[in-house]
């Protein structure tokens, strides 16, 4: 879900009156708030899935 969000988000920020420089710094913020999202949601289920165990 949060891909097809994002995908919407960033074809949205492509039709926007800014330069493409700012649309392009738009599209960057975007994806890094995803990939760090992405990113965080699955070490949170690997952990809770006991994939990942803490250093003793």
């Amino acid at each position: 879900m949060d891909i097809i969000f994002t995908t919407l988000i960033v074809l949205y920020a492509l039709q926007s009156p800014f330069s493409n420089l700012a649309k392009t710094q738009i599209i960057i913020i975007i994806l890094i708030i995803s990939i760090t999202s992405l990113v965080w949601g699955t070490y949170h289920d690997l952990k809770k899935a006991g994939f990942i165990e803490k250093n003793k």
